[in-house]
């Protein structure tokens, strides 16, 4: 599928598609929020070069029982991923990836923490230092509006070995009803999964990743995925602020 636009409609995010498999009809998928978790490009000490670098976008979507004393269902879509060799222009994709999806926050490694500050510092993913939005279209040609930056959120990375226990967890994990507890299905009769990443998104990378067990890729959706289970939005005097719940039944 082809993705057309993504827009905020009320207090969560529509991306518009185009499915030429379909007879180009228009495809649309909605998300609660959208985060992306990456892993840092490392200098290498023999030949100064950057070592493999990876990010992927995921998409969250929430069902709510009603119950306040009950999580809501959880579900996440891997709907786009770069990767890169040279940090600035990995620095650059990883803010095109933030303005396409409207992704309100990154998680990353919390180490090194010189990685992380300059994280922080990058103007495009982070923040904007200029006002006149006319001069930031010139200069950020994915700029959106000045409000749409990412918050950076840190997080211990655990053992390889943990990452793809808990990855298999919740890709084995079928999405519940919130309400009746059974499974939900597709118009296919098909369990729905908690974790998918669609072969008509590109996520090609990613799934080779998974079947080769490739630790920078499927780190990088360990921390997506780590970080949407975690924590959930939640409307604070108008604004959104981030807040962390308990684990998820996935053990994450």
């Amino acid at each position: 599928m082809n993705h057309l636009v993504t827009r905020r409609v009320g207090g969560g995010i529509e991306m518009l598609y185009q499915a030429p498999e379909m007879d180009n009809a228009a495809i649309t998928m909605p998300f609660g929020r959208v985060s992306i978790g990456m892993i840092f490009p490392q200098q290498s000490d023999r030949a100064h070069a950057l070592s493999y670098a990876y990010a992927c976008a995921v998409g969250e979507r929430s069902r709510d029982s009603g119950d306040s004393n009950r999580d809501p269902e959880k579900s996440y879509i891997v709907i786009d991923e770069v990767e890169g060799t040279a940090a600035k222009a990995y620095y650059d994709d990883l803010s095109e990836l933030k303005d396409r999806y409207m992704a309100e926050t990154v998680f990353c490694p919390k180490t090194p923490p010189s990685s992380v500050d300059m994280l922080r510092r990058t103007e495009g993913l982070a923040y904007y230092a200029d006002d006149n939005s006319h001069d930031l279209r010139a200069r950020f040609p994915t700029f959106v509006s000045k409000d749409n930056v990412a918050s950076i959120y840190p997080v211990a990375v655990p053992e390889f070995s943990l990452i793809q226990q808990q990855i298999g967890d919740v890709l084995r994990a079928e999405l519940l009803d919130p309400v009746t507890r059974w499974p939900v299905m597709t118009k296919g009769a098909k369990v729905v999964r908690r974790l998918m990443f669609p072969a008509n998104l590109p996520t090609r990378k990613l799934r080779e990743g998974m079947e080769s067990s490739n630790v920078h890729r499927m780190t990088a959706l360990w921390l997506a995925v780590h970080g949407l289970e975690n924590t959930s939005v939640r409307m604070d005097d108008g604004e959104n602020t981030i807040s962390t719940h308990r684990p998820g039944r996935t053990g994450y």
